[in-house]
């Protein structure tokens, strides 16, 4: 079973989980509007917040979990965003990353590419973005999908509806790609999301510039290539997006676990 979680106290949420109730035919489980199926899809209306929904795939028996969720920002930019979750700083307990899931965050962010040009969302920006927040500790694979900044986009109905189209694929279609983990670049992560609509490399984790500038972690970088599903062995780097000392540190550790290391 796919769950697809949504909170009830969040906007974008709600709205994206009204898109696929209303547009693919998911149908009540009869436990008072908390369950909703479709095949081997199930949606979750839970009460608390997604961000520290820790070992919600154990509860479920969940094969993978997709999040639908707001997106916060302070430059209030309209975007529709993809991320895995956990510290990339390496704290916390198991070292704080949740297991990325990269050939369904391909999957959901080319179709979030198409839906933002058949629904005219030109003003939407369509991005990976670094691995942040909770939950650290969901061992099925699993990502989260969101529409940011601002109140008036999370409850726009076409942002609901493209990633209402966009978590359906995922959840429900197959996909290839070569699973990587991205360094380097800004929060919002453009060159690997490039990468990952225009060539064959999937990519779950990532470490923006800001952490690698912190020290380059690498018991979080080796624990990350363990947290991404699909036997990943593969480093997808924005070059410029690393200084030099950073990177020369990083080359060293990718060499030393066995990586190859892809430069964007």
């Amino acid at each position: 079973m796919i769950a697809i979680i949504a909170s009830r106290s969040d906007p974008a949420a709600m709205n994206i989980a009204n898109a696929l109730i209303r547009g693919y035919g998911f149908r009540g489980a009869g436990d008072g509007g908390s369950r909703y199926d479709r095949g081997g899809i199930s949606l979750f209306l839970i009460d608390g917040e997604a961000t520290e929904a820790e070992g919600i795939d154990r509860g479920l028996g969940a094969e993978a979990v997709i999040f639908a969720s707001r997106h916060r920002s302070a430059t209030r930019l309209p975007c529709l965003t993809i991320h895995a979750t956990g510290d990339p700083k390496g704290r916390g307990a198991g070292g704080g990353l949740a297991m990325a899931d990269p050939i369904r965050m391909k999957i959901a962010l080319r179709a979030l590419s198409e839906a933002k040009s058949e629904l005219g969302l030109e003003g939407f920006m369509v991005s990976l973005e670094a691995t942040h927040h909770g939950p650290r500790s969901l061992d099925a694979p699993s990502f989260f999908i969101e529409i940011g900044s601002s109140e008036e986009d999370w409850s726009d109905p076409k942002a609901g509806e493209a990633v209402s189209r966009a978590i359906f694929s995922a959840a429900s279609l197959g996909g290839s790609g070569i699973p990587s983990v991205g360094f380097g670049g800004g929060h919002y992560s453009m060159k690997h999301t490039r990468a990952e609509l225009e060539s064959e490399y999937a990519i779950g984790h990532i470490f923006p510039k800001y952490i690698l500038e912190e020290g380059v972690p690498r018991a979080a970088i080796e624990l990350a290539f363990r947290r991404t599903a699909g036997d990943c062995s593969t480093a997808v780097l924005d070059w410029k997006g690393i200084k030099g000392p950073q990177r020369r540190a990083l080359l060293e550790v990718l060499d030393e676990l066995g990586v190859e290391a892809i430069r964007i």
